[in-house]
């Protein structure tokens, strides 16, 4: 990876061509495309590969997951702007809190059990403010579904591990000139950063 030397456009459009730009872009996208009938985003599209082990989507869904992968924190290049981490007074610390919004069925709720960790196949949104989980828990409301807000506390010697998919700022310039439409990037005008749980991240029902 590219050194402080080098000028942040080369480390972003490096960036861009290993394909972590695109598939942040494609992560972010509103899109939506007919699957068995439905229009699904892509997010969900590729979370549904995962989730199901489906060989055929896995395979067609895979350089995505590889690129998604190459988000890392721990891999960032140098050159691009520092990820802008939230800030939590409420959270212990060594460690960052983030939050996630949305529905969640009465009858899924019980399989929550305090103490008990679980393993996630899939990609996990977070969101680093309350007030962006919230958006969600809004929509969730909207289309009848029970609301659920969930807190993370993530150990800071594991923020290493997340992926940053969002960071406007960061974006090379054919991205701001309209390689990529910006409209089609989830929340691209609050240019807030936004973060993923890599699959088969292992988390803990704390209370």
């Amino acid at each position: 990876l590219p050194g402080p030397e080098v000028p942040a456009m080369a480390a972003a459009e490096m960036a861009k061509h290993r394909g972590q730009m695109s598939a942040a872009a494609v992560w972010g996208c509103w899109a939506r495309a007919t699957f068995r009938d439905v229009k699904r985003t892509a997010p969900w599209l590729l979370n549904y590969a995962l989730d199901t082990d489906d060989a055929e989507l896995l395979g067609a869904a895979w350089p995505l997951v590889l690129s998604l992968r190459r988000c890392a924190v721990a891999r960032r290049p140098e050159a691009l702007p520092p990820v802008r981490w939230p800030k939590d007074d409420d959270c212990a610390p060594g460690l960052v809190c983030m939050w996630r919004g949305g529905g969640l069925p009465h009858a899924w709720r019980g399989h929550f059990v305090v103490g008990v960790k679980y393993r996630i196949p899939t990609f996990v949104a977070l969101a680093p403010t309350r007030r962006a989980a919230k958006e969600h828990i809004w929509g969730a409301m909207a289309q009848d579904e029970p609301p659920v807000e969930w807190r993370l506390e993530i150990p800071e010697s594991a923020l290493g591990d997340l992926l940053c998919v969002r960071s406007r700022k960061s974006y090379p310039a054919e991205v701001e000139e309209g390689e990529v439409d910006m409209g089609e990037v989830q929340g691209a005008e609050d240019d807030e950063d936004e973060f993923l749980l890599p699959p088969h991240s292992v988390v803990t029902v704390a209370h």
